[in-house]
């Protein structure tokens, strides 16, 4: 690791942070992102001591949020914490899967290079309250 950095699990002191740079955000988006971080789901790049890269493990065991700070950026923390993240995975024997939006091509470059394959296009939706209470019975 780069002199100053070291690598560690997520706690929820950069929950706040963690939830408002994920360009998904929603209403209890932070509590899924604590469930994540407090069933030890979430990695990140620590420089002395400060949040500076992440990366979580969702509920299906596939990488998520990957993000850098714009401070840090270009200075390739993403893909140092890309390759430690899917070597804990499989030393514990999981497979390595990550998502990428179709337009996001900085993060598809960066699976590709760390040696990731494209396998198939999906799609997902997040569904919102209609705001009508329903009273059950």
């Amino acid at each position: 690791l780069p002199e100053g950095v070291h690598f560690d699990l997520l706690t929820n002191d950069y929950l706040e942070l963690v939830d408002c740079t994920w360009p998904y955000q929603y209403q209890g988006s932070a509590s899924y992102f604590k469930q994540l971080i407090d069933v030890q789901r979430g990695y990140g790049l620590y420089l002395n001591k400060t949040l500076i890269c992440w990366i979580l493990i969702n509920e299906s065991g596939n990488l998520l949020h990957l993000y850098t700070i714009k401070e840090e950026r270009k200075k390739g923390y993403a893909e140092l914490l890309l390759k430690l993240v899917s070597n804990v995975l499989i030393e514990n024997g999981k497979p390595v899967v990550a998502h990428c939006v179709k337009d996001n091509v900085n993060a598809y470059k960066l699976f590709m290079k760390a040696g990731f394959a494209q396998i198939d296009p999906v799609a997902w939706m997040h569904l919102k309250s209609n705001e009508k209470q329903i009273t059950l019975m």
